[in-house]
C-alpha cells in the first residue's frame, strides 16, 4: 500500500514498498496533489516523478520488496516544485554516472535520469547516492515550447496567400494540394522533401504558410523547421506539421520546436481548414499555440464536419459535463466513423429507438476521421467513442482518463495488393513490397501492426517513410481513397483497411486479395468502446445499460445478419455516398474477414499483445497499465450470454502460406502447434444454469435483454462454456457452501474470467471485495499458465478458493506441467522472499517466476508447495480496514460502513456526517450489514449526531438496518434505541 502524510502545508510525503505495482498508485496521488495546487498541465511533473520512483524501485532497492521508497514533494517557490525520492538501497556513485540528455526527450528510448535531467531545472544527489532531488518548473499552459509565429498581415479569409506543401509521397502531396484548392487557396505549390522546399523558398518569393510532412527521406519536416527558424529571412513563416504519427506526445514535441499547428494524417478538409486558421491566427506572444485536434480543452478539429444523429442535437453543454433531461436521464454522446466496424452502435441505436433505455438517452455523431473521434473523447465533447484500440491506449497514456468497457467488434479487416498487370508473370511477393508503400488508416492501428509483422516475415525492414534503414514504407491515407491511391501511385504496393473497402476494390478489379486479418490472428480486436471515467463515476447505471445494449446488439448482428445489414446501411451510409448495399453489408458480417460481434468482452491479453508489439517492435505508442485502463465490471454482466471464441494468434506465416515458393521461405508449421487444439473444434455457446451470485446482482439496473429463466441448482457441475475436443472443459465452475472450484484451460484470456468468478464468491464472506485477493489470484494463475503449463493451451488448470471463517481464505492452484524442484524455493514462506532472491541474485530457472511468487509471499500469511511442485497453496487474510459509502435515497442518506467501527476509524465518518448535517440533511439510515464490530467510543458518534440535530432544531429520522443481534443489543443497552429505530 501507499502511505500518505501531509506533515505541513504544501508538502506531501509518500511511503511505498519497492514494488512497481505501487508506483502507479503513488503517481495518481501525486497527480491529485499537483491539480489541487493549481497546476493545469502535469505532464513534466508526472514524468519526473515516474522516472525517479521507477529508478528507486528497480535500481536503488534492487527489486527487494522488503525495502521502502520515500517521496517528498514540496513547493519552495511559486514557480517550481521540489521532488525528492529516496530508497533504502546501498546507493551508488553518482559522481561517476554519465547522466546524459536524451537526443529527443520525448521519443528517445534512453529514459530514466536523463529524462529527469532534461525536464528539471536541476538534479542533485546525497552523499550516499540513495536520494535524488529534482526541481521542476511549473508551466500552467503545458510543457515548455517555442512561440509559434504568424504570417505578417495575413488572415484566414485571405485566399491569395502562398502555401507550400512539403510531402514526399506524390499522390498524398497532390491530394493535399487539391484539398487546399478546394478550400479556395489559389497559390499552392509543392516540394518533395525539406531540401527541395528550401530551394523553392530561396528561389521564389517566400511562402506565407508551410504545410510539411514530418517523416521524409533526405531532410525531414523537423529539420526543415529548424533550418527555417535559424534563417532571419524565413523564420517568420507559420509552419503546420502534418504527420502519420498519431501519438499525442508527438504533438508536444512539435510544439516545443515552434510549430503553429499540428495535424495528424489522415485529415479532412475541415481539419485542414482549422489548422490553417490556428496557424494564421497565432501571435508571437501566444506561448500555447493552438494545435489542431490536440488541445485538451478544445473541441475536435473536425467538429464542423460532424453529423449528429439520434434523439437530440445542437451545440451541447460545456465539455466534460453530462447533460440530463427533465427526468434526470443523462445524455450519452457517442462518436464514431462511417465504417462497418461500428455496426454494433447502429443496431444499438435502432434498439434504443424501439425501446428507450431507462437510464440514459443516446446521441450518435459521425466524424470524418479518427482524429476528431479521439479529440471529442479527450475534450469531453463526447462521453463515449468507438475508437481504434491503439489510439485509445495512447490517449490513456497521455493522461486522458478514459476506460475501455467493451470491444466494438473482432476481426473485420483485409489487405489488398496492387494488381500485377501485363502478360508477364508477377514478380516475387517480396519484390512487390521492396522500396514501395503500403497505405494504412492510422499509425496507431492494428492494420499498421499486421502489415509490419507481415513484411518482417518476408525479410523486409518496414517503417514510416523517411525513417533510416527502411526498405518498405507506410503511408497514412483516408480509407475510402486507398483503392484510388493504390492505382495512381507508381510506388504503392498494397493497402490494409477495414472491410468492405478491400472486397469492393477486388470486385472492381482495382486490387488483388492478399489476406484477411483472421489469417494472422483469429478473433482479434480492433476498435474499442471507450467511456470517460468521469461519466462512469457519475452515471454507472447508464454505462451499465449502454454496455448491455451494445452486447445485445452484437449478438443480434450474428444471429440476424440480414436485418443487421439493413439497419447498418441506413445508419452508416444513409445518403448512399459510399455505394454500399445490403449485399455488401452481409459480406462484412458473414465473409471470411468479416466483423464478429457476438463476443465483445474486453480481454486484456489481446490488448497486451498489441501494445507490446507496437511499442517494443515498432516504437509506436506506450505500455500502459491495462488493469487501470480496462473496466470489466459492466462487460462481465453484459457478456454472460455471449459466445466465448478462442483468440488464436497464428502469426504472419499463416497469412503467407499460399505464397510459398514465391520468393519466400516456407512457413513453419511448428509455430501453430500450440494453437492447433484450439482450432480443431469450434466452441459453441451452451445454456448455463443461473448461479446464486451473478455480476448483475451487484446493481439495481435490469438487463435490457429478455431475462433468463431461473434454473434450480443441482449437484451437476456448472459448465460455463462448451467442452473442448476430448471432453475437457474450457471453463467449469463447481460451488458448494464454502468452496468454489474452477477448472479452466491454460489460457491467459481465461484468467480474468476465473478471477471475476472467485471474487464474486469471496464477496459473500469478506466484508467487501479487496484488491489483495485479485492480485494473488492473478499471480498464481499466470504462473500456472506461463510456467507450469509451459504455455500449452491444451492443458487444464484447477483453482480452489475456500472460505475459512469470515476473513481467511485458502487458495490452491494446480497445474499439469512438468513441475519444479520445491526444495529450490523451500524458503518461500510467510512475508519473506526466498533465499537467493533477497539480494537480487539469480534464481536459476525460477527467475521468471520470481516477481509473481514474491508478491504472493508478501501478501499471504502462508505459502506451501506439494512434493511434485505443481501445486501452490496460500492462506490470505482479509485486511481489516473501514470504509464508508454515503448515498442518497428516498429514505434519506444511506450510510454503509464496512469493517470495524473503532476509535481509530470513526473520525472520518464523523466528519462526513457533520458535513451532511450542515448541508441540511436530517434523515439518516445506517446499514450495518458489513460492520463487523462497534466499540464503546464509536457509539459516541451516534450520540453526537443526535445532539447536533437537536441543537439545529431539526426533527430527525434516524434508522439502523441490517444490524446483527450483538449490535442491536448494544443500542438497546445504551438506550440509543429511543432515538434510532432498529429495523
Amino acid at each position: 500500500m501507499v502511505g500518505i502524510e501531509r506533515p505541513e502545508a504544501g508538502v506531501i510525503l509518500l511511503t511505498l514498498a519497492s514494488d512497481l505495482v505501487l508506483v502507479d498508485r503513488a503517481l495518481a496521488v501525486l497527480n491529485e496533489y499537483f491539480i489541487e495546487a493549481g497546476v493545469e498541465d502535469t505532464f513534466e511533473l508526472d514524468l519526473v516523478c515516474r522516472e525517479l520512483l521507477n529508478n528507486a524501485v528497480v535500481h536503488g532497492s534492487r527489486g527487494r520488496i522488503d525495502r521502502n521508497v520515500f517521496c517528498r514533494v514540496s513547493r519552495p517557490a511559486p514557480d517550481f516544485f521540489r521532488i525528492a525520492v529516496a530508497d533504502e538501497g546501498p546507493g551508488f556513485d553518482h559522481a561517476a554516472m554519465d547522466i546524459r540528455l536524451p537526443e529527443d526527450p520525448l521519443t528517445d528510448r534512453h529514459r530514466g535520469l536523463g529524462l529527469v535531467k532534461a525536464f528539471s531545472k536541476c538534479i542533485r544527489f546525497n552523499a550516499a547516492g540513495n536520494r535524488a532531488t529534482a526541481d521542476v518548473a511549473i508551466h500552467k499552459t503545458g510543457p515548455r515550447r517555442a512561440a509559434p509565429v504568424a504570417a505578417k498581415g495575413k488572415k484566414v479569409e485571405d485566399k491569395a496567400i502562398k502555401i507550400l506543401v512539403v510531402e514526399d509521397a506524390d499522390v498524398t502531396r497532390r491530394m493535399i494540394m487539391k484539398m487546399l484548392r478546394d478550400l479556395g487557396y489559389r497559390e499552392v505549390t509543392g516540394a518533395a522533401d525539406g531540401r527541395e522546399a528550401l530551394a523553392v523558398l530561396k528561389r521564389k518569393e517566400p511562402a506565407d504558410l508551410i504545410l510539411s510532412d514530418w517523416n521524409m527521406p533526405g531532410m525531414d519536416g523537423m529539420e526543415l523547421l529548424r533550418r527555417l527558424r535559424r534563417d532571419p529571412a524565413l523564420r517568420h513563416i507559420p509552419f503546420i506539421m502534418a504527420t502519420a504519427h498519431g501519438e499525442r506526445r508527438q504533438a508536444e514535441h512539435a510544439r516545443s520546436e515552434g510549430v503553429a499547428a499540428f495535424i495528424t494524417k489522415p485529415f479532412s478538409p475541415e481539419e485542414l481548414a482549422d489548422a490553417i486558421a490556428s496557424a494564421l491566427g497565432a501571435t508571437a506572444g501566444d506561448t500555447a499555440g493552438k494545435t489542431t485536434g490536440e488541445s485538451a480543452g478544445a473541441g475536435p478539429a473536425g467538429d464542423t464536419a460532424g453529423r449528429t444523429t439520434g434523439e437530440s442535437a445542437g451545440a451541447g453543454p460545456d465539455p466534460g459535463t453530462v447533460t440530463e433531461d427533465d427526468a434526470g436521464k443523462p445524455l450519452l454522446r457517442a462518436v464514431h466513423l462511417q465504417i462497418t466496424d461500428h455496426l454494433a452502435l447502429a443496431v444499438a441505436r435502432h434498439l434504443a429507438h424501439q425501446r428507450p433505455p431507462r437510464h440514459f438517452r443516446l446521441e450518435t455523431r459521425l466524424e470524418t476521421s479518427w482524429n476528431p473521434v479521439r479529440d471529442a473523447l479527450a475534450s469531453g465533447e463526447a462521453e463515449v467513442a468507438f475508437i481504434m484500440a491503439p489510439i485509445a491506449m495512447d490517449l490513456f497514456a497521455s493522461g486522458v482518463d478514459i476506460r475501455a468497457v467493451l470491444f466494438a467488434h473482432r476481426n473485420g479487416s483485409a489487405c489488398a495488393l496492387k494488381p500485377a498487370g501485363g502478360n508477364r508473370p508477377p514478380p516475387a511477393l517480396i519484390e512487390r513490397f521492396r522500396n514501395r508503400s503500403v497505405f494504412i488508416p492510422h499509425s496507431l492501428s492494428i492494420h499498421h501492426m499486421f502489415m509490419h509483422m507481415t513484411m518482417r516475415e518476408m525479410g523486409l525492414s518496414p517503417g514510416l517513410a523517411g525513417a533510416e534503414g527502411v526498405d518498405a514504407f507506410f503511408e497514412v491515407a483516408p480509407p475510402v481513397m486507398m483503392p484510388r491511391f493504390l492505382n495512381e501511385s507508381e510506388s504503392a504496393a498494397a493497402f490494409m483497411v477495414a472491410e468492405p473497402i478491400a472486397a469492393n476494390a477486388v470486385a472492381a478489379g482495382l486490387a488483388e486479395p492478399f489476406f484477411h486479418s483472421p489469417d494472422l490472428w483469429e478473433h482479434h480486436p480492433c476498435c474499442l468502446v471507450c467511456v470517460r471515467a468521469d461519466c462512469i463515476a457519475a452515471h454507472p447505471a447508464a454505462v451499465l445499460e449502454l454496455v448491455h445494449l451494445l452486447a445485445r446488439a452484437g449478438r443480434l448482428i450474428a444471429d440476424h445478419p440480414g436485418e443487421a445489414a439493413r439497419i447498418g446501411l441506413s445508419f452508416l451510409d444513409p445518403d448512399g455516398a459510399l455505394g454500399w448495399d445490403e449485399g455488401v453489408m452481409r459480406t462484412v458480417i458473414e465473409g471470411p474477414g468479416g466483423v464478429r460481434t457476438d463476443d465483445l468482452y474486453p480481454a486484456a491479453e489481446d490488448l497486451d499483445r498489441i501494445q507490446h508489439y507496437m511499442a517494443g517492435e515498432m516504437g509506436v505508442g506506450a505500455i500502459i497499465d491495462l488493469n487501470r485502463f480496462i473496466e470489466t465490471r459492466f462487460a462481465a454482466a453484459a457478456c454472460e450470454r455471449s459466445v466465448i471464441r478462442p483468440s488464436v494468434f497464428k502469426g504472419p506465416a499463416a497469412a503467407l502460406a499460399r505464397w510459398k515458393g514465391d520468393g519466400l521461405s516456407a512457413p513453419e508449421t511448428e509455430s501453430l502447434e500450440t494453437e492447433a487444439s484450439e482450432t480443431e473444434t469450434p466452441e459453441t455457446e451452451t445454456s448455463k444454469t443461473e448461479t446464486s451470485k451473478t455480476e448483475t446482482s451487484k446493481t439495481e439496473t435490469p438487463k435490457t435483454e429478455t431475462p433468463k429463466t431461473e434454473t434450480p441448482k443441482t449437484e451437476t457441475p456448472e459448465t460455463q462454456t462448451a467442452p473442448a475436443a476430448g471432453g475437457a472443459p474450457i471453463f467449469q465452475v463447481i460451488e458448494d457452501a464454502d468452496t468454489i472450484r474452477l477448472t479452466l484451460r491454460s489460457r491467459l484470456d481465461l484468467i480474468h474470467r476465473a478471477i471475476r468468478v472467485a471474487l464474486e464468491f469471496s464477496s459473500g464472506f469478506a466484508p467487501e471485495p479487496f484488491p489483495e485477493m485479485e492480485t494473488v489470484l492473478d499471480a498464481l494463475l499466470r504462473n500456472a499458465v506461463t510456467h507450469g503449463a509451459g504455455g500449452r493451451t491444451d492443458r487444464t488448470l484447477q483453482c480452489a478458493v475456500t472460505a475459512m471463517g469470515r476473513e481467511m481464505f485458502r487458495i490452491e492452484v494446480t497445474d499439469p506441467g512438468a513441475s519444479f524442484d520445491p526444495d529450490r524455493i523451500a524458503a518461500l514462506a510467510g512475508p519473506a522472499p526466498p533465499e537467493g532472491w533477497k539480494d537480487g541474485e539469480s534464481a536459476g530457472d525460477w527467475t521468471g517466476t520470481a516477481g509473481g511468487l514474491r508478491r504472493i509471499s508478501a501478501l499471504c500469511e502462508h505459502i506451501d508447495f506439494n512434493d511434485r511442485g505443481n501445486q501452490i497453496t496460500v492462506l490470505l487474510r482479509y485486511p481489516r480496514r473501514t470504509r464508508y459509502a454515503i448515498t442518497e435515497s428516498p429514505d434519506g442518506l444511506v450510510v454503509r460502513p464496512s469493517g470495524p467501527l473503532s476509535a481509530a476509524t470513526i473520525p472520518e465518518l464523523k466528519g462526513q456526517l457533520m458535513d451532511r448535517v450542515a448541508e441540511g440533511h436530517d434523515r439518516f439510515r445506517f446499514d450495518f450489514e458489513r460492520v463487523t464490530e462497534i466499540d464503546s467510543i464509536s457509539l459516541t458518534l451516534f450520540v453526537v449526531l443526535i445532539k447536533t440535530l437537536e441543537q439545529a432544531g431539526r426533527k430527525a429520522v434516524l434508522e439502523i438496518v441490517n444490524a446483527d443481534e450483538n449490535i442491536a443489543n448494544l443500542f438497546r443497552m445504551t438506550r440509543l434505541d429511543r432515538h434510532y429505530r432498529l429495523l
